[in-house]
């Protein structure tokens, strides 16, 4: 029979794969702070790039892990593969299923009278909004494959939405995306940042450039950024890596400098030292413009998706409404006449702080197990 009682229930987690630090592996990691005796199943599982975030005797990962290397680095060939991997898993006597899950992880198998919380960053993204997108970036047998998958994908992702009892979405873009594709309303938790790294340089080294942040791969429109400060008065920085890099670079001109990947201890400085963030994709959330914030940096940001939560315009920064050169130089123009007040900036990112967000996941999850859906 299920616990009633959060603090008596036996709990596990579940996160797509852990192969990289980013966001949703930050929130699984407060999941696991959480719930400090709580498996963590997931797909592939790489330890010397994980690091200390999160504990290695208390992740299982699925058969896929024990793949040759050169196909787990290339882990989006495996998707057609990670239905079958979570659901293999053997989770054993639950209460509570809390899964972060942008793809596969949703589907662990759901123990009779256990409840299941999604915390779900997207539909799989791969096969709906972003189909296009994905198919544009890919060749030869690996786009036909794509291809032959999609419709087979997007059957199982919608019938493995329906075992989970409360979907909680990142935002009310995303909020709007799963009752689009799953036919099901959710709670929306914005994801966090920790304010208590992020913050304002007290002797500031500010310089004058504007600074990207970001994989340098097709849908992140990095491009429209390098077209338009090409034709500007102003330097621009790109942080970053990805299979664009080459392309972007001959699009550049000389105030643009391109500095590659960079630790992620170097963020803070990063942050700290540029004029103004830009920020030119549609996310379905953003954390880029928050870290800026409580460094006290404005983003400039395009005016759609998930950007439109966590940026307030004229606080923090301000809006450019197309996704196109001409209108974020425009926007640019119309940064450098303002000034921004950097403990204001500040102060629009502090209620995105993780004991916040730890608050309400420990709530959402408590009224699951009472008897909440969504």
């Amino acid at each position: 029979m299920c616990a009633k009682n959060l603090e008596d229930a036996n709990v596990a987690l579940s996160h797509d794969w852990l192969l990289s630090i980013g966001g949703g592996e930050r929130c699984v990691a407060l999941f696991a702070e959480l719930f400090p005796d709580a498996p963590l199943y997931t797909s592939i599982y790489r330890p010397e790039v994980m690091g200390d975030l999160i504990n290695f005797d208390r992740v299982w990962p699925s058969f896929l892990d024990r793949f040759p290397e050169f196909l787990r680095r290339k882990h989006r060939m495996l998707l057609p593969l990670m239905p079958p991997a979570f659901a293999n898993f053997s989770i054993g006597d639950v209460d509570l299923i809390l899964s972060s899950s942008h793809c596969a992880s949703k589907a662990l198998r759901k123990p009779e009278g256990a409840v299941h919380v999604c915390f779900c960053y997207s539909p799989m993204r791969y096969v709906w909004d972003l189909y296009e997108t994905y198919l544009e970036g890919m060749k030869g047998i690996t786009r036909y494959m794509f291809r032959k998958f999609a419709p087979g994908l997007r059957k199982w992702d919608k019938a493995s939405a329906e075992q989970v009892d409360v979907f909680i979405a990142i935002s009310d873009f995303i909020a709007e995306r799963i009752k689009r594709v799953y036919e099901r309303d959710s709670v929306v938790i914005y994801p966090p940042i920790d304010c208590s790294r992020f913050t304002i340089d007290e002797t500031p080294q500010r310089g004058e450039h504007f600074l990207v942040l970001s994989r340098l791969v097709n849908y992140k429109r990095v491009d429209i950024a390098v077209e338009a400060f090409r034709d500007l008065p102003f330097k621009l920085r790109v942080v970053g890596a990805g299979p664009q890099m080459d392309e972007l670079k001959a699009l550049a001109g000389s105030n643009i400098e391109f500095a590659g990947f960079i630790p992620e201890d170097e963020l803070v400085n990063e942050y700290r030292r540029a004029r103004g963030v830009i920020v030119t994709a549609i996310e379905d959330f953003g954390l880029v413009p928050l870290e800026a914030a409580a460094c006290g940096t404005p983003t400039i940001a395009l005016g759609m998706g998930g950007y439109l939560e966590t940026v307030r315009d004229g606080m923090s920064g301000l809006f450019f409404p197309e996704q196109s050169a001409s209108s974020l130089a425009d926007a640019v123009k119309r940064f450098d006449t303002i000034s921004f007040d950097p403990i204001k900036v500040r102060e629009a990112a502090m209620p995105f702080d993780i004991p916040r967000f730890m608050r309400e996941i420990e709530d959402v999850c408590r009224k699951a197990l009472g008897g909440f859906t969504t």
